[in-house]
């Protein structure tokens, strides 16, 4: 979202077209992204299901964690 926002910005800039006609020409962009967001997720989701342990557990150090001792 971000960088379709910057590249309208950029249209607008650079290219001297009004916002209504960069918002325009950018829609074209936008079903593709949107199926590369979802692939990215359904592969990132298939890469962590074969390898659990290929990221590091995280693990919260604030007070509502139960292992969390104030001394």
């Amino acid at each position: 979202m971000v960088l379709n926002a910057l590249g309208i910005f950029g249209l607008v800039v650079r290219a001297d077209l009004s916002p209504a006609a960069a918002v325009s020409a950018a829609l074209v962009f936008v079903p593709g992204d949107v199926i590369k967001a979802v692939l990215c997720a359904l592969v990132a989701r298939g890469v962590h299901a074969a390898s659990p342990g290929l990221l590091p557990e995280r693990r919260w150090q604030g007070r509502r964690d139960p292992s969390y001792v104030s001394v």
